[in-house]
């Protein structure tokens, strides 16, 4: 169950609550390996711990009585517990990084499929930046405390622990002189928490900040050479990094409080110690070897303890991304398949039944729209800009869901139909489809992988575009950088023409797939298109009054309303609004 609250279904919350406990829950297939390896972290702690006791035998036993037989089994017994450490700490290193690295594995697949999965509308209202510093940053923070830091947090608290435990078998009267430090100790890691987990979270978000600004910059660098905006861009980028420098300054801040008053502790603890060790051993309380074993055991004891603040510090940012991400992961799906969902029929009527919808509330885009189109028919939706037409295309492959009526195909509600068969039966061409890094095969075929060269030879023919794919210097097999780079519009338009047609869906909707094609290409575009519409349902969105007069039929939109529709040349007659949009007077 959520426990995270938006204020709307496409709001991520900063933080999501109780991280840790969710984080544990995450990974509960890997109980058993994680218990393993806490099984060896507590023996190496007891072998860690074992050496002072020996040393104390050494120094007590060995030297002062002049045991020779004592001290060469306690010698042995100290090497074997030396040995025994490093065995042991290699073993459980690397099981908590077999440990981590599948638990990070799980939980980045579960954040991409989670991303893959969020409806148009979330990344409509989401800056790219900010989801990359969630879905990869966080999870990379979260990544480098699983791999070093967790293990080492681990064993420092074990070995303060057990370390009280050991000192005091050894001796009581040293133990309460050691004891001094635990107040001091308890309130400087009590103020370290509470100032170092606002900080740490403060930071994570400053960063996305500055990321989400560098993705922006990035992606219009070309707006900002044209209109001469570099320079103020910097500026902006300038006051963000300093936002971020102050964050960061801050967390330093906070760790330079803690750790000069952790070593000062620690010296003045080992003084006490000595000093106190020093008149109880005059008294014959304790041996020289139980005083060096003590000493001994705090210099084990402080080396992680000291590490523990930073490693403290490094918990609280990784606690800070967890909280991210699973505010991330709590973002509720809208487009899912309902339990039980039929497959849509091959062919059948694509019908909308009073659909209205709203990107934001109280702003309709659509308002009650009603039309059908029958199988085998070119319907083309016309309207000026902001009329809602790409809108109603959405609507109609289900990228959106109505928030009142229906869209059905074949009498069946779609969102009563399995995602796979809507996905199958209706494609959306976009006004640019996205390239991926590959060859030209490889994206043309990017929703059926298992395609071979000769079928995708064979659409690329039928579209009429083997001369022009022919043209690329490795024809099919030409490789393409990540969003067609080096392609012209048009290339580019021509690839996503080939995916649709190898896909074969029954209804083809074509969002304005002319409107950013360069003038070399667009002959070979617009023909490719036509073919792609033969035989097949299409729904296509005009700026064009040519593609206007090929429909066999016209929606025409105004203000998300349906106003009118029919033939081209009889609205031009029967609406004066229809033949203003084409610069036409009825």
């Amino acid at each position: 169950m959520s426990t995270t609250t938006n204020a709307s279904p496409f709001d991520i919350a900063p933080f999501a609550e109780r991280p840790l406990q969710r984080g544990l829950a995450f990974g509960g297939g890997l109980r058993w390996p994680a218990l393993a390896a806490s099984v060896l972290l507590i023996a190496t702690v007891g072998a860690t711990l074992a050496q002072p006791v020996l040393v104390s035998w050494v120094i007590d036993r060995g030297v002062v009585q002049k045991d020779m037989e004592a001290l060469g089994l306690s010698i042995f017994l100290l090497l074997a517990a030396v040995a025994a450490e490093a065995l042991l700490t290699a073993g459980h290193l690397l099981l908590f990084a077999w440990v981590g690295e599948r638990y990070l594995a799980r939980l980045r697949i579960r954040v991409f499929e989670h991303l893959c999965q969020l409806s148009l509308r979330f990344y409509d209202a989401h800056n790219t930046g900010a989801l990359i510093a969630r879905a990869s940053d966080d999870v990379q923070t979260l990544s480098s405390f699983v791999r070093r830091g967790m293990s080492s947090l681990l064993t420092g608290v074990l070995l303060l622990g057990l370390g009280i435990v050991v000192m005091g078998s050894l001796s009581p009267p040293l133990l309460a002189v050691s004891l001094i430090c635990v107040p001091m100790l308890r309130w400087l890691s009590r103020r370290y928490i509470r100032r170092a987990e606002p900080a740490q979270r403060h930071n994570r978000e400053r960063y996305a900040a500055s990321l989400e600004v560098i993705e922006q910059g990035l992606t219009g660098a070309r707006s900002l050479h044209l209109f001469r905006r570099l320079g103020s861009w910097g500026e902006f980028i300038d006051r963000c990094q300093d936002n971020e420098y102050e964050a960061r300054m801050r967390v330093v801040s906070v760790n330079n409080r803690y750790f000069p008053w952790l070593e000062f502790t620690w010296v003045f603890v080992a003084a006490a110690i000595i000093g106190a060790g020093a008149g109880l051993n005059s008294v014959g309380m304790v041996t020289v070897g139980v005083v060096s074993a003590f000493v001994l055991s705090l210099t084990r004891i402080f080396g992680p303890l000291e590490s523990l603040g930073r490693l403290i510090g490094e918990a609280q940012s990784a606690k800070a991304s967890l909280g991210r991400i699973f505010a991330l992961l709590d973002v509720p799906l809208e487009i899912q398949e309902r339990p039980g969902a039929a497959a849509l029929s091959a062919v059948g009527t694509l019908e909308v039944d009073g659909v209205s919808f709203a990107y934001l509330p109280e702003t309709p885009v659509v308002t009650e729209i009603s039309l059908s189109v029958q199988p085998g028919e070119t319907l083309a939706l016309v309207g000026p800009t902001g009329a809602g037409k790409s809108t109603l295309a959405r609507l109609l492959a289900r990228l959106y869901d109505p928030e009142e009526g229906t869209v059905s195909y074949g009498g069946l509600d779609l969102r009563d139909a399995s995602l796979a068969s809507v996905r199958r039966r209706i494609v959306l061409l976009p006004q640019e489809g996205h390239l991926f890094r590959g060859t030209v095969a490889e994206n043309i075929s990017l929703f059926r992988p298992d395609t071979s060269e000769k079928d995708i030879a064979e659409v690329v023919a039928d579209l009429g575009l083997e001369e022009r794919f022919g043209q690329f210097p490795e024809g099919l097999l030409t490789h393409v950088d990540a969003r067609g780079a080096r392609l012209s519009s048009g290339e580019r338009q021509l690839i996503s023409l080939a995916r649709v047609a190898l896909v074969n869906p029954e209804v083809a909707i074509l969002d304005e797939a002319l409107s950013n094609v360069d003038p070399g290409t667009e002959a070979l575009v617009e023909r490719a298109m036509r073919r792609l519409m033969e035989g097949r349902t299409v729904i296509v969105i005009a700026h064009r009054e040519t593609t206007a007069k090929r429909a066999d039929r016209v929606a025409f939109l105004e203000d998300g309303i349906l106003v009118a529709q029919g033939r081209h040349e009889a609205l031009l007659r029967s609406s004066s609004a229809y033949a203003r949009l084409w610069g036409q007077v009825p």
